[in-house]
């Protein structure tokens, strides 16, 4: 599981602070992430959050997991 906080998106795709700060609520407000317990200020995606992440991953690479689909991946 991999901790982010607004530190780590400034850094990872150079966003201002200000900017980092607005996407982590947005995704708060949408229920994809959820504070972590371990680390105040960081936040892990959600179990809403990982589906959606698996589901982009998926129509991202054109449905050839076969992850929930029944194919033969390829």
């Amino acid at each position: 599981m991999t901790l982010v906080g607004a530190v780590e998106l400034v850094n990872e795709f150079r966003y201002t602070e200000l900017s980092a700060r607005n996407k982590l609520a947005r995704l708060k407000k949408e229920g994809l992430i959820e504070p972590a317990i371990t680390e105040k200020g960081k936040w892990v995606l959600s179990v809403k959050g990982e589906k959606r992440l698996n589901y982009l991953r998926e129509v991202g690479d054109g449905g050839r997991t076969g992850a929930g689909t029944g194919g033969s991946g390829g």
